[in-house]
């Protein structure tokens, strides 16, 4: 299968467009170009959700309850996987027989031969996306719908492309926009935040890239306390970060963007600055400006265990700070 053979609109130009780190023009919704071709586009935020769980769940789920679990409504039945499905190890190159229902039409026959990335990306665009974290799975396949559906010599039906693509979250995606649309473009940006660490005494920290999901980005809690001393000195960045939420428009659409740290909905807590961040080599990692029992403090917690645990920590520090307090 040819990657021009799948250069629908998909609400893009080019299908490589999807794997941009930008909002697509279209990600939650139906279009119908001029030549009939029917689009339909569904953003899900799986949070906690790894790539890895998607290529997992593809290997795994076998039975008509499995895939209910997907969508309790929307997939009806399972009528089995050919003999190229391996539970456990692959589904690339197997075929899947089910039952969907289609928005409003009622529930249809439909057969899925899936396809690796490789067969359906441009080589230099999928290399990009994995390189830089903004794809981390990409589910791909060939759908026919109807009792008899029309296969092509390699047993891929001819009617249309499925496709399930984990990426970044939004943030991290508009970070990665920002690099890349800065004027030099993405290496230039990483250069000039390298000459500003330096500049401000970080010894101890390099950027490979803006988002914060390489582990190539190497820093400090010395390093990490000195950015937040100096960013809190920025009023916009203190109101952005500490914001329990925003509603940014993106085409026609509102999308929901909430803060990651619930101590900022804490009114027990005065937080002048924070940022939240995670991948799997730096663990759960929290930065943190705030006033505790009238002294101001910046926390810096890395590698804490549990999704919760960074946030306890602080509370902890706190407990700890005003207990200390009392003694003096």
């Amino acid at each position: 299968m040819h990657p021009s053979a799948l250069f629908a609109p998909w609400g893009v130009n080019d299908i490589n467009e999807l794997l941009s780190p930008q909002p697509l023009r279209l990600e939650m919704g139906l279009t119908r170009s001029t030549d009939g071709l029917l689009t339909v586009a569904i953003r899900t935020d799986l949070h906690g959700c790894k790539g890895r769980m998607l290529d997992w769940w593809f290997t795994f789920f076998e039975t008509t309850q499995h895939i209910r679990w997907w969508h309790p409504h929307d997939h009806v039945e399972h009528r089995g996987w050919d003999h190229h499905w391996k539970k456990g190890e692959r589904f690339v190159g197997a075929s899947i027989e089910a039952v969907e229902w289609l928005a409003e039409l009622p529930p249809v026959a439909a057969r899925l031969k899936f396809h690796g990335a490789e067969e359906v990306f441009a080589p230099q665009s999928l290399h990009e996306a994995r390189e830089t974290q903004a794809l981390s799975a990409a589910i791909c396949a060939r759908i026919g719908f109807g009792d008899e559906v029309a296969l092509d010599e390699q047993g891929a039906p001819l009617d249309g492309e499925m496709l399930h693509l984990a990426l970044m979250s939004s943030e991290n995606r508009a970070a990665h926009a920002l690099g890349r649309t800065y004027p030099g473009g993405m290496d230039e940006f990483v250069k000039q935040m390298n000459v500003k660490a330096k500049l401000l005494g970080m010894t101890a920290t390099r950027f490979v890239e803006p988002t914060g999901l390489s582990s190539g980005n190497q820093s400090s809690a010395r390093d990490l306390a000195a950015l937040v001393n100096v960013a809190h000195a920025e009023p916009l960045l203190r109101s952005f970060s500490t914001s329990p939420g925003a509603e940014v428009e993106v085409g026609k659409r509102t999308l929901q963007f909430n803060n990651t740290n619930r101590l900022v909905k804490n009114e027990n807590w005065a937080i002048g600055l924070q940022k939240t961040g995670y991948i799997s080599e730096a663990g759960r990692c929290l930065v943190m400006q705030t006033e505790v029992a009238g002294r101001k403090l910046i926390m810096v917690f890395l590698d804490s265990v549990g999704k919760y645990s960074r946030l306890g920590d602080a509370q902890r520090v706190r407990e700890w700070v005003e207990s200390s307090n009392h003694h003096m």
